[in-house]
């Protein structure tokens, strides 16, 4: 029969071994007051206590002296020019649909077009859509996001004035409105009116 022996902090009665409790030889029963997990726990606060005061302190300094920070990371990365930038080439390598749309917010900034969207609208406009191209009705395996009123004739960057094509479409379509490109293949309007 196992002897269970209770925690102190926890109030939990466990069994009395050293797979529940560290090891003290100043008590009578070898074991330490309190089991393994609330120590864990104990030391996690502690920890968290220390790195919250420490980065309270970190945010008081850069506050206190924001071009010294800005100084200190543009040096940084001079020093470590090769590692940032094989860093940022990971990242846009694992993340094509995130730099996909970093690259259309900037576009539609350079040309001062309104609105921006994110990688969230652009998944929801597939959900919308059904996965079929918005001109042509074919399954998107892979697709091209395309705006219906174009940048270059005043356009916006917002999620409303963006449709999910087929490369081919968007290919065809060009500086078209979708309204031009709908009546050029003798549709009349495209399907995916928002």
């Amino acid at each position: 029969m196992t002897h269970l022996k209770r925690c102190y902090r926890c109030d939990t009665g466990k069994p009395s071994n050293a797979d529940y409790f560290h090891r003290d030889a100043r008590r009578k029963d070898g074991l330490y007051a309190y089991c393994k997990s609330c120590v864990a726990k104990a030391h996690a606060d502690a920890k968290y206590s220390r790195n919250a005061q420490n980065e309270c302190a970190r945010q008081r300094r850069i506050a206190a002296d924001p071009e010294r920070n800005k100084r200190y990371w543009a040096e940084w990365r001079d020093a470590n020019r090769e590692q940032t930038r094989s860093s940022a080439k990971r990242y846009r390598d694992a993340n094509p649909e995130i730099r996909a749309v970093y690259e259309r917010n900037r576009r539609a900034r350079l040309r001062s077009a309104e609105g921006r969207h994110t990688l969230a609208d652009i998944k929801n406009l597939l959900e919308e859509q059904g996965h079929l191209c918005g001109y042509c009705r074919a399954s998107l395996d892979k697709y091209h996001t395309d705006h219906k009123q174009p940048l270059s004739r005043g356009g916006s960057n917002g999620p409303e004035n963006l449709i999910a094509a087929c490369p081919p479409c968007n290919l065809r379509k060009g500086t078209r409105t979708a309204d031009e490109f709908a009546l050029l293949n003798g549709e009349g309007e495209f399907w995916a009116k928002s």
